[in-house]
């Protein structure tokens, strides 16, 4: 049984509510650069005695 067209109209705008928001998350996501965070944290380590590289660069 489908329910009444207004339960069917609450559930349809629900969705398009959870769309939305997956949607916008997505965004930040992307925005902040998740998906390079993701693969360089193989490249990371903090533990005690681990090596450490500094970088620099000079300016003439």
């Amino acid at each position: 049984m489908l329910g009444t067209v207004a339960d069917i109209a609450y559930a349809l705008g629900t969705a398009a509510d959870i769309a939305y928001a997956l949607g916008t998350a997505a965004d930040i996501a992307y925005a902040l650069g998740t998906a390079w965070d993701d693969e360089l944290e193989p490249y990371r380590s903090g533990g005690e005695g681990a090596e450490v590289t500094w970088l620099r660069r000079d300016v003439v």
